[in-house]
């Protein structure tokens, strides 16, 4: 009977220890700040962007112009596939180092006039 209840007590708390890590994740996933890129075919808008170092955060990037765009932070090594015109992407990252980074759309192959933007992370 002792052993029985034992049993049950591990399975229990096996059970409320698993609940605890899924609501933390869900709670950590609540802290990822989201910034909204609008890249048209004469601006990125906004084109700076402030973030806090070491803090997750989330680019949601929308091509709203005519022609394809794509959105490049070479720095940080982050390239995009060009964008068709109404297509979006999301990137998902968290930075360690303080700096200001240049990001733009460099899908003709160079970067655009005026599709220029900075990322400071402080």
């Amino acid at each position: 009977m002792k052993k029985w209840i034992s049993t049950w007590m591990v399975l229990l708390m096996c059970m409320s220890t698993a609940g605890i890590v899924q609501a933390n994740q869900i709670e950590q996933e609540k802290e990822v700040t989201i910034y909204r890129i609008r890249i048209t075919d004469k601006e990125l808008n906004p084109n700076i962007i402030q973030v806090r170092q070491g803090k997750p955060f989330r680019l949601e990037i929308r091509n709203t112009g005519k022609k394809p765009h794509n959105f490049t932070l070479p720095e940080l090594n982050i390239y995009s596939y060009n964008l068709r015109s109404g297509e979006r992407m999301k990137l998902q990252m968290q930075i360690d180092r303080r700096g200001s980074y240049k990001f733009y759309s460099d899908a003709p192959g160079e970067p655009e006039t005026d599709l220029t933007g900075k990322l400071v992370v402080w």
